[in-house]
């Protein structure tokens, strides 16, 4: 069980939960919980991407209302409410400690969050590639770290302004030797992996996880 501690809008659309974490609540960045959501007498369960950092106290999720019943109970949530969850879980974390690029589309975002400062701590080469329909997620955090780690690059894309994240991959360096994480909807992802495979990239070194 965990206890709500803050709400946040990060766009008209989406939500920034930040949750109490249980005693002993350990996970890898990348991995999700699924919640437990009430509905008509049943109980769902929805799985939502952790996008705080293992070192950090608390845990946050990244959520866009779709209209569902798990989107529904969350923007419900107010300060001092309890939710219940069952996890870590997923397979969708840091294959290595080495040089990455990372892809995301919308809320995709999320488990990125958690990923990057861990390889750039580390001091790997990250580059961030992260499209949006209209608004930038955590854009500022991430302008942040870009100040702070010359290792770090970030760029963004708005498809209300006709660009897509494929678009931006042309950012890779040619040499670049690294592993690829993309993260959103799974149009998006087979749209990369195809690119990148006409770069030359091999399987090995793509990992995903899709939102839809």
């Amino acid at each position: 069980k965990a206890v709500v501690k803050e709400v946040g809008e990060l766009s008209p659309t989406v939500k920034h939960f930040l949750l109490s974490a249980p005693e002993n609540f350990e996970y890898e960045p990348g991995q999700y919980v699924s919640v437990k959501i009430p509905t008509d007498g049943k109980v769902l369960k929805k799985s939502y991407s952790i996008c705080s950092t293992p070192n950090e106290a608390d845990i946050a999720l990244c959520i866009k209302n779709v209209d569902g019943p798990g989107t529904k109970h969350f923007f419900s949530l107010k300060p001092g409410d309890e939710i219940e969850f069952v996890g870590p879980m997923g397979a969708f974390k840091l294959a290595d400690i080495r040089d990455a690029v990372f892809v995301s589309n919308g809320t995709g975002i999320g488990p990125f969050r958690s990923m990057v400062p861990v390889l750039l701590e580390a001091g790997k080469k990250v580059i961030l590639l992260a499209g949006y329909r209209d608004a930038r997620l955590y854009d500022e955090e991430f302008k942040k770290l870009e100040e702070k780690y010359p290792n770090f690059e970030y760029h963004t894309i708005l498809s209300s302004e006709g660009g897509y994240v494929q678009d931006l991959l042309d950012k890779v360096p040619e040499d670049f030797r690294g592993d690829y994480y993309i993260c959103g909807l799974i149009e998006m992802i087979k749209d990369v992996g195809k690119k990148l495979g006409e770069k030359g990239v091999t399987g090995d070194r793509i990992k995903f996880e899709r939102y839809d």
